[in-house]
């Protein structure tokens, strides 16, 4: 399949969901390794997301990390090599 390539009108838009999945999938897996209460200070300890932005990512990845083709998983770097293949 095609992807958008740089350039193209929905190329930022794909780059930004895939990106947004990647950061969720990130946070939650950091989520499962805190203990019940730990999840607020990590936050503000260890990234620059407020709770509803990390909310929010992690909401992104559980509905479309799973219906993202594998070839769009990944870093944005390999992503890129795979899509200019």
């Amino acid at each position: 399949m095609m992807w958008p390539r740089n350039g193209h009108p929905l190329y930022s838009r794909l780059m930004v969901l895939i990106n947004a999945v990647e950061i969720g999938r990130h946070l939650t897996e950091a989520k499962a390794l805190l203990e019940h209460g730990e999840w607020g200070q990590w936050l503000e300890e260890s990234v620059s997301y407020s709770h509803s932005t990390a909310t929010r990512l992690i909401q992104i990845f559980k509905e479309h990390g799973p219906k993202l083709p594998a070839s769009l998983r990944g870093t944005t770097a390999q992503i890129m090599q795979r899509c200019t293949i």
